[in-house]
């Protein structure tokens, strides 16, 4: 090789590094995986965007009519030019409905944005549980697969060492077989964690506004709460500022506000006009000013309106009927979502006081009686293995407890009580 391509295949190759270094994955904390969700998760810049769109639409709803520009030539024999009118009117002419109309559209207008901005919300909690389920399921995965290459460590020198027995004739095929059915067994578990992490973390990044090509790795700790959160409280607060609760209240405004406009149809419209008049024959030279105003009947009212009052009035009792059931639903979700919080903290306890104590201590005889030579290397190595298998049950009862968590917080409509 020459140095003139010794030089470039250097500079290609720091190149390659660079861009490796650039795509490797940055490590992210949980609240810095909920804010940057926050920011540029597509699906809320979408709810923001119909939240501004129908505070713009606000106005509008409120606006009557445009005017009307009009002229009219009056006197005009048949057979002369327009230009020989003995009237000419030239004004302009409003159309207005009764005031409160305009009032209950903008109250209308006014329930659909805060119909809007509570389903963001609701959104909102879901892609922050989301996330967090997420991140910790990517925390466990990263204990149990480390946990694992450890078992198939372990398990490879069983392997190696029942190789040495068979040969020495202290055991036989069938303990060479077992033990290599158990490292394959191992060894599919750990390619099926690597490519659940890949999955995982592809949905990660694209919670997070990211492409799935985009690489997240996380840091952080699966260690759970100490203690519950008070039920009733959730409920207290759920009941007063749930999303799902804001949205149906703001549906049964917005149905009441229809309901008063279909009333309002029993006030009459309203039209002014404002017009100069031009008498050429009469007054030369000579301008007269004139206005007018007149107002409608509603006559055919009972004809028109009464369907249209009637819907109006069974669509606002339904919405009230709508906040009830929503109210009992989202009870409903907070008692479920709690018990699942306690079932999975109970299973977190039982391995705290009991199941990790007895592991340990199992370790510790086994230890002990492989060093007097009470055991044999098998033995203790079995014992190893069952410590690091109960370890990923540990990981993944907290990861459980995690995921309870933020089901729990979704389901409240609001984070949980610090602790």
């Amino acid at each position: 090789m020459t140095r003139h391509n010794f030089w470039i295949v250097l500079l290609i190759c720091a190149n390659l590094a660079i861009r490796t270094a650039q795509t490797l994955a940055q490590p992210v904390t949980l609240d810095q995986a909920v804010e940057y969700a926050l920011l540029h998760n597509p699906e809320l810049h979408r709810w923001d965007e119909e939240v501004k769109a129908a505070r713009a639409s606000w106005w509008q709803s409120i606006s009557p009519e445009d005017p009307a520009l009009f002229t009219e030539f009056k006197g005009v024999l048949r057979g002369d030019p327009w230009s020989q009118y003995r009237e000419r009117a030239t004004g302009i002419s409003q159309h207005l409905d009764f005031p409160t109309a305009y009032i209950f559209r903008g109250q209308r207008q006014s329930a659909e944005i805060r119909h809007l901005i509570a389903n963001a919300e609701q959104h909102k909690n879901a892609i922050i549980a989301a996330v967090k389920k997420q991140f910790f399921q990517l925390l466990l995965i990263n204990h149990q697969i480390m946990l694992y290459e450890n078992i198939k460590l372990i398990t490879t020198q069983n392997f190696h060492h029942a190789r040495i027995r068979v040969l020495s004739g202290e055991a036989t095929a069938y303990d060479t077989l077992k033990v290599n059915v158990d490292l394959a067994e191992t060894e599919n578990r750990i390619m099926t964690l690597k490519y659940t992490h890949d999955v995982v973390r592809s949905e990660l990044a694209v919670l997070m506004g990211h492409d799935r090509d985009n690489l997240v790795d996380v840091i952080g700790s699966l260690e759970a709460p100490p203690a519950a959160p008070d039920l009733e409280a959730l409920q207290q607060i759920a009941l007063k500022r749930h999303p799902r609760l804001l949205a149906a209240d703001a549906d049964w405004r917005q149905k009441q506000a229809e309901s008063r406009l279909a009333w309002s149809n029993l006030l009459p419209t309203i039209e002014v006009k404002c017009f100069k008049v031009d008498l050429p024959y009469a007054l030369p030279n000579q301008n007269a000013w004139g206005g007018g105003l007149s107002l409608s009947v509603p006559f055919w009212f009972l004809m028109k309106g009464q369907g249209s009052i009637r819907s109006a009035a069974h669509q606002q009792r339904a919405a009230q009927w709508g906040i009830e059931a929503e109210e009992r639903q989202v009870l409903l979700d907070i008692e479920k979502a709690f018990a699942h919080y306690l079932s999975a903290s109970k299973q977190v306890e039982k391995y705290q006081k009991r199941t990790l104590t007895e592991v340990e201590e199992l370790i510790r005889i086994a230890s002990r009686s492989y060093e007097v030579g009470e055991l044999g290397y098998l033995e203790l190595s079995e014992s190893l293995k069952t410590y690091d298998r109960v370890k990923a049950g540990y990981f993944e009862a907290l990861y459980a407890v995690r995921a309870a968590e933020a089901d729990l917080e979704n389901a409240a409509g609001a984070p949980l009580s610090p602790q």
